[in-house]
C-alpha cells in the first residue's frame, strides 16, 4: 500500500469518527492559536519598545514644577488662581548649573515652539538686490526657541555657519538657524549666512521682529521647514527681561547611555538641586507600564495555551488508544490479508499526523481572529501569524501528533491477528 493509499485510508477512518476527530482538531487548534497569538504579542511589544528607544522623544526626561503647568511660558502669561504662591521656577543660569551636574551623555535644555511667518529682507546693497527682492514671500515656519544643548542632544551639524551659543542666549541675540530646505526656499542661490529675515506672528499679537541667519543644518537631517533661535530671543518674550522664569526643563539622553540609570541620575540631581518642589517624569516609565500590562496579558495567554496543549495531549493519547481498541478486528483482518506490522503502524501514524496538521491550520486561522479581536477591543496592534510563526505552529502540531500518536500506533501494530479476529 502506497503512502497516498494509507493517507486516504486514514482520512476515511477519521471521517467515520467525525466527532472524535473534530474534537482533537479543535483542541490542537486552540492550543496552537493561543501560542501563536502570545508569541506575536511578545514580538510586537519587543519591537515597539525598541522603536521607542530609538526615538528622541522616548529618550527625554522632564523636570517639572510640582503642581504647575509643566510647560515653558512667557513671563507675563496668565496662570491659574493660587499658582503664584506655590509655583517653582528657575532661570537659564540655574539651567546651566544643573547641566554642569550631569555627565556629557545628558543634555539639559528648554524648548518652546510656535508657528510663525518668515520672509527675507532684501539687501539693497547687493548686486542681486532686484532679483533677491522678488524672493520676499512669506513662509509658514515652525520656530523653536531653545538652548545649545538641544542641538547636541539631537546631533545637529551645520552645513553652513554654526549653531547659536550660550553667549547668544545670555545676550538675547536674535539669530536663527534654518533647516536645509527652509534656507533654500528663502534664499535660493543666495548665501543665507548674514541675511536678515522678518519674523511675524500668524495672529498678529506682536510686532514683527528682525532676525539674522547664522547657520543652516545639513541636508541629511529630517528637519523640514524649521527654524531655531535662542530661548531668550523668542519672539513672544519681552526683551527687557533678562532672567526668564521657566517651569519645565528637558534632559535628553544620548543613545549610548542606559535609560534606566539616566533616569535615576536625573532624579537624584534634580531633587538635590531643587528639593521636593519638582517632579521628574519620563516616557520610559510609561513604557514600563505598557510593558508590564503586555507581560500580564502574555502570561494569561500562556496559561490558556498551556491548558489547551495539556488537553490536546491527553485527548490525542486517549482518543488514539480508543481508536486502536475499536479497530482490533479490522487490524487483525488487515494482517490476515497480508498487511505487515509496519504498514499498520504507518496507518495509525498518518492518521495522527493528519489530525495534527488540520489542527495546526485551524490554529493559525484562530490566531488571526484573536489578533483582530485584540486590535478592536484592547487597541493592541498585533500583526497576526507571520511565516515563521505559522511554520512554528504547524511544526508544534505535527510534533504533538507524532509524539503522542506513536504509542497507540505501536500498540496497534502489535495486535495478534488470531486473537483480534475472535473479538466480538
Amino acid at each position: 500500500m502506497s503512502i497516498i493509499d494509507q493517507l486516504i485510508w486514514s482520512l476515511r477512518q477519521s471521517t467515520r469518527r467525525f466527532l472524535e476527530s473534530f474534537l482533537v482538531v479543535m483542541v490542537i487548534a486552540l492550543g496552537i492559536g493561543v501560542i501563536i497569538t502570545q508569541l506575536s504579542l511578545y514580538i510586537t511589544t519587543t519591537r515597539q519598545i525598541q522603536r521607542l528607544e530609538d526615538q528622541d522623544q522616548f529618550r527625554i526626561i522632564w523636570v517639572k514644577m510640582k503642581g504647575g503647568p509643566g510647560i515653558a511660558r512667557p513671563p507675563l502669561s496668565l496662570v491659574r488662581q493660587g499658582f503664584e504662591e506655590n509655583r517653582w521656577e528657575f532661570d537659564l543660569e540655574q539651567l546651566e548649573e544643573f547641566q554642569n551636574r550631569l555627565p556629557s551623555t545628558m543634555h539639559a535644555f528648554v524648548t518652546s515652539s510656535m508657528v510663525v511667518s518668515i520672509e527675507p529682507i532684501p539687501n539693497y546693497a547687493s548686486e542681486n538686490a532686484v532679483a533677491f527682492s522678488s524672493l520676499g514671500t512669506s513662509h509658514s515656519v515652525s520656530l523653536t526657541a531653545t538652548t545649545p544643548e538641544y542641538a547636541r542632544f539631537r546631533g545637529f551639524t551645520s552645513e553652513m555657519g554654526s549653531w547659536f551659543s550660550l553667549f547668544d542666549v545670555h545676550n538675547q541675540n536674535r539669530v536663527l538657524v534654518l533647516s536645509s530646505d527652509l534656507g533654500e526656499n528663502l534664499f535660493n542661490e543666495e548665501d543665507p549666512l548674514g541675511q536678515q529675515v522678518r519674523v511675524s506672528d500668524m495672529n498678529n499679537r506682536w510686532e514683527p521682529l528682525v532676525y539674522t541667519v547664522i547657520g543652516v543644518l545639513g541636508s541629511s537631517f529630517l528637519e523640514t521647514n524649521q527654524a531655531y533661535t535662542p530661548f531668550s530671543a523668542a519672539a513672544y518674550i519681552q526683551s527687557s527681561h533678562v532672567r526668564q522664569p521657566l517651569y519645565q526643563i528637558s534632559v535628553g539622553i544620548s543613545a549610548e547611555a542606559d535609560l534606566y540609570q539616566a533616569l535615576e541620575r536625573v532624579q537624584g540631581e534634580a531633587y538635590q538641586f531643587w528639593g521636593d518642589r519638582v517632579v521628574v517624569e519620563s516616557s520610559l516609565e510609561q513604557a514600563r507600564e505598557v510593558q508590564d500590562r503586555d507581560r500580564q496579558l502574555s502570561l494569561l495567554l500562556s496559561i490558556f495555551a498551556s491548558i489547551g496543549l495539556m488537553i490536546a495531549v491527553m485527548s490525542i493519547l486517549n482518543l488514539m488508544l480508543a481508536r486502536v481498541l475499536k479497530r482490533t478486528q479490522l487490524v487483525g483482518l488487515s494482517m490476515a490479508l497480508g498487511a505487515s506490522r509496519g504498514m499498520i503502524f504507518m496507518q495509525f501514524m498518518i492518521e495522527a499526523l493528519s489530525l495534527g496538521l488540520l489542527g495546526s491550520i485551524f490554529g493559525v486561522l484562530l490566531s488571526l481572529a484573536l489578533s483582530a479581536l485584540m486590535r478592536r477591543t484592547l487597541g493592541i496592534s498585533i500583526p497576526g501569524a507571520t511565516v515563521f510563526q505559522t511554520t512554528l505552529g504547524v511544526l508544534i502540531g505535527l510534533a504533538m501528533s507524532l509524539f503522542f500518536g506513536t504509542y497507540p500506533a505501536y500498540l496497534g501494530s502489535r495486535i495478534d491477528p488470531v486473537n483480534a479476529l475472535r473479538v466480538d
